[in-house]
């Protein structure tokens, strides 16, 4: 969960994604009906007071399930942190998505309730807080299926680190997205993609679309520091207020 050095940046798409008979055209890789309000019940996609330079960083909360599943499985304070981090940088990726796009065929609430929980199978390998490894992606599935969590939200957990799949849609990059730029960390050919998708969705160039993410992204890892430190300041003992 630290920050990856450097920026891995490309220099942005140059084709146009194919053209739509609408201004919006079908849904770029939804995932369903949006969830219920069993999952979101605070309504996230609001303005939200942005730390100016130097304040304290003040996250978002998370989806009211969401919650629910960290204190049941008495996730350790610095996931929780993590988690939160992410959930507040998707939120505000969307905020500035849907203001440029407005109609863009997104599932919002799917995209948020999968950065809340992306990583929560490390509450079974404790082990990958700290180190390398992949064993969290399957175990989260597993436990938010086992709780009764459905597979178009659980898989979140086993694709965020698998992005380069054909299957992914919008919403499974865009939860990548938001692990990466909480820490400043830029990945060009997954920004490409995400240029494409919306690019295809909104019958724009893909070049165009890349540009103004890159705007967009760079303003969100302005506060990369900011935002490690917070997750830093956090120990690996599980929260106060988690149920045994």
């Amino acid at each position: 969960m630290g920050r990856r050095s450097g920026r891995a940046r490309g220099s942005g798409p140059a084709d146009r994604g194919p053209g739509r008979s609408s201004r919006w055209g079908p849904p770029c890789g939804s995932i369903g009906p949006r969830i219920g309000s069993e999952y979101l019940d605070v309504k996230i996609l609001r303005p939200w007071p942005r730390p100016g330079k130097g304040s304290a960083i003040i996250p978002r909360p998370l989806p009211a399930r969401a919650e629910e599943l960290f204190d049941e499985l008495r996730a350790p304070a610095r996931l929780y942190a993590h988690c939160l981090l992410v959930h507040d940088t998707a939120a505000a990726l969307l905020d500035r998505l849907l203001a440029e796009y407005r109609g863009l065929p997104v599932d919002s609430d799917a995209v948020l309730f999968g950065a809340a929980v992306h990583d929560i199978g490390k509450t079974a390998h404790p082990e990958e807080l700290t180190g390398p490894g992949r064993r969290h992606e399957a175990a989260g599935r597993r436990l938010l299926l086992d709780r009764g969590v459905p597979e178009g939200l659980a898989r979140f957990c086993a694709t965020h680190g698998d992005w380069e799949a054909e299957d992914r849609t919008l919403e499974d990059l865009l939860v990548t997205l938001a692990d990466k730029v909480w820490k400043g960390a830029r990945l060009g050919d997954l920004e490409t993609l995400v240029a494409r998708r919306i690019g295809a969705a909104a019958d724009l160039a893909a070049w165009e679309v890349f540009a103004s993410l890159d705007d967009h992204l760079t303003a969100l890892a302005d506060d990369a520091d900011r935002r490690l430190a917070y997750q830093n300041s956090h120990p690996l003992t599980p929260r106060p207020g988690g149920t045994p």
